[in-house]
């Protein structure tokens, strides 16, 4: 098994929002942000970069800080 974590770009939005739906009790601030910002947007105070951590391609974790300085995560096994 091969874990790698990196920062998510364009090409993840769909996989990350399904990701985080299926966690939708506890992922509300990171749908919405994504949903409202998108990935990339440098801008927006609530906009955030967006860190996945992976294993064999398939998304285990999601660790996302705002623009504004929030940190947040959703990862049931932690990010590392």
């Amino acid at each position: 098994m091969t874990i790698t974590i990196r920062e998510a770009t364009q090409d993840d939005a769909v996989r990350l929002e399904a990701f985080l739906k299926r966690r939708m009790e506890t992922s509300m601030f990171l749908r919405s942000n994504l949903r409202e910002f998108g990935i990339g947007n440098k801008t927006a105070d609530y906009a955030m970069r967006y860190f996945l951590r992976e294993s064999d391609g398939e998304i285990q974790g999601v660790g996302a800080i705002a623009n504004s300085g929030s940190l947040m995560m959703q990862a049931a096994e932690g990010l590392i």
